[in-house]
């Protein structure tokens, strides 16, 4: 019995490597498109649209500040934004009587919601000009506005614990956009890759500390998922022997 619990559990342990493996390459694929794609000027940019160097689907990048008429504000710190996300996690611990032994008994309950919003779209605004990013099917890289911890215990022994984070790109701060060429003529648009191949990343960092992001996170996923299929190598080795 023994033998097979470890087998399993070696099983699962080298499931999990692979799963680990898959989101270190996911995140390497990002980096990878990223870091071949040359950031340029909006001013420059809108220039090659328009002279045809540039078609549908070619990937662009652009930095500069986030402009929207029509801003969203973030939920907690009441942030004006183009984008949001918001996480809360509740636990509820309540006394439901005494059992035969006459100790309180207590019943517990958690919940949470985790939701992200963002405008339709919004301007990314330089010295050289400006240009629409339509967020449809974006990843946004948000910076942390709120993270807050709250305790409260109330009448008949009930306890509450609620953790609460936020995060949000505020309007008007600096933003990083990798994404595809989707509408030309006089008013092109960066969105998602038609093809839905490449990544679509609006991020509040710098595109050097994204990369350096990126690659420590592909690091992690890697190191984690190496030391979770050697612990199920072992433990099938293990289990074969007993």
């Amino acid at each position: 019995m023994a033998s097979l619990i470890l087998i399993g559990s070696g099983i699962l342990a080298i499931l999990g490597a692979a799963a680990l493996a898959a989101v270190a390459y996911w995140h390497d694929r990002r980096l990878a498109a990223i870091q071949q794609t040359p950031t340029w000027p909006v001013g420059d940019l809108l220039d090659r649209v328009r002279a045809g160097l540039l078609s549908i689907g070619a990937a662009v990048e652009v930095t500069g500040i986030a402009e929207t008429q029509t801003s969203l504000r973030a939920p907690y710190s009441d942030t004006p934004c183009v984008a949001f996300r918001y996480m809360v996690h509740e636990e509820r611990e309540q006394a439901a009587g005494r059992a035969w032994d006459g100790k309180q008994k207590k019943t517990e309950t958690a919940f949470g919601d985790d939701y992200t919003q963002s405008v339709p779209e919004f301007q990314v605004r330089d010295p050289s000009g400006a240009i629409t990013i339509v967020t449809a099917g974006a990843s946004f890289d948000l910076r942390e506005t709120v993270a807050r911890y709250e305790e409260m215990t109330g009448l008949g022994g009930s306890e509450r614990e609620i953790w609460r984070q936020e995060w949000a790109l505020p309007a008007g701060s600096p933003v990083f956009v990798h994404g595809y060429l989707r509408q030309l003529g006089a008013n092109p648009q960066i969105g998602a890759d038609p093809r839905q191949r490449g990544p679509f990343l609006i991020s509040f960092q710098p595109e050097r500390s994204l990369h350096q992001h990126l690659g420590r996170r592909s690091l992690l996923f890697y190191v984690l998922g190496g030391i979770a299929a050697g612990a199920g190598v072992v433990a099938i080795v293990i289990g074969l022997l007993v």
